[in-house]
């Protein structure tokens, strides 16, 4: 089973080209066992930027909004133990790497970091698809709908 960090790469994705490798580089380093899985329209300009990068998949989603697919992972119960959905425009730091791992170590279902005090906007959200998976758990979402103001 696999630990994954999802991003939904819109069109607008490319201009933060920068922070996104960074952010590639900085997990392959302090969360090696991690993968990152980029979810993004096949005619994403940005693929070609990330396709040389060991640590990363990348997921083409052509229907419905983009801006949800990264949740995804919530579907692969049986290959994905825990996944995180992050996004892209933000720098991923230590003290992030930090709470992740107590985060894995609590055994909790959710996660979240935000560093807005009323939860505006979240930072970081982590779900453990196992603990879903044995606790009967499941999460559907409606992938026609678009989840633009609720997920970005």
């Amino acid at each position: 089973m696999s630990n994954l960090i999802c991003y939904s790469l819109d069109q607008n994705s490319i201009r933060y080209l920068e922070i996104i490798k960074y952010n590639i580089n900085f997990i392959s380093f302090f969360i090696p066992k991690w993968k990152i899985r980029f979810y993004l329209k096949s005619d994403n300009r940005i693929k070609n930027e990330l396709s040389n990068f060991k640590n990363c998949e990348l997921f083409f989603f052509d229907y419905g909004s983009i801006n949800f697919s990264k949740f995804l992972a919530i579907s692969e119960k049986s290959k994905v133990e825990r996944f995180l959905v992050r996004n892209y425009k933000y720098y991923f730091n230590i003290l992030e790497i930090n709470m992740i791992k107590k985060w894995i170590d609590s055994n909790k279902l959710f996660h979240l970091i935000s560093t807005n005090d009323k939860l505006l906007q979240y930072d970081l959200i982590g779900i453990n698809n196992l603990e879903l998976d044995r606790q009967k758990i499941s999460i559907h979402f409606n992938f026609n709908r678009n989840y633009e103001g609720i997920c970005d």
